[in-house]
This record gives C-alpha cells, sequence and structure tokens, in this order.
C-alpha cells in the first residue's frame, strides 16, 4: 500500500510540472491525475482502516472519515487528514461524476500536495 501510495504521488508531482493550461489541454495528464487521485485516496484509506481496526478495533463509513478518526487518534496529523479528505471528495467527484469532473481542482490539489 505505502508503494501504491508513494507511485501514486511521484505521478502527481510530475503531472502538476505541467503547466495548468497544458494540463487542461491533454486528456493523457487529466485522466492520470484523476487516476492518481483515486490510487492515493484508495490506497491511504485502505492503510487507515487496518490501523483503526488493528489498533483502535474502530470501523469507519467513509474515506473522509477513516482520516478524521487517525487525526483524532493522533496517527496522523490533522492537516493531514485535511488534506486527504480533500483528495477523498475528489475521488468521489471522478468516480461518481458529481456535478462533472473538475479538472483545474484536481490539479491544484494535486499541486498542493506535491509540493
Amino acid at each position: 500500500m505505502f508503494k501504491d501510495i508513494q507511485d501514486a504521488l511521484d505521478e502527481l508531482k510530475a503531472i502538476t510540472r505541467f503547466s495548468e493550461s497544458d494540463f487542461l489541454s491533454n486528456r493523457t495528464l487529466r485522466f492520470s491525475a484523476r487516476f492518481s487521485v483515486i490510487q492515493i485516496v484508495e490506497a491511504a484509506s485502505d492503510l487507515g482502516i487496518a490501523i483503526l481496526e488493528k489498533d483502535f478495533s474502530e470501523t469507519a463509513e467513509s474515506y473522509r472519515e477513516v482520516f478524521t478518526k487517525l487525526a483524532l487518534k493522533g496517527v496522523i496529523k490533522s492537516e493531514t487528514a485535511e488534506e486527504l479528505e480533500k483528495m477523498s471528495s475528489l475521488r468521489n467527484m471522478i468516480i461518481h461524476r458529481y456535478w462533472g469532473v473538475d479538472d483545474r481542482k484536481i490539479y491544484q490539489r494535486g499541486r498542493r500536495i506535491c509540493v
């Protein structure tokens, strides 16, 4: 799971080296960024679920809740939880196509987490 997260972060970092306009005009970059967001959230959530169950005998009902609980337990920083919660919202937007996919938001969030 760690490798999946690191690989997806590396990919997102490489993608966000492009300008926003280049990113938005390149379907391959957009789709790769979308997949990277999905990978990061799902792998981090799987890891978080395992920690919550094993160390705290707790479960979570959503991706966002996993990260919230990890922060409350002191496993991750609250700032990290907030970023992962925002990425979870992007993941849900991508998967469920809520209001369409806003690739600009994906690019901007990717730039923030990959700095």
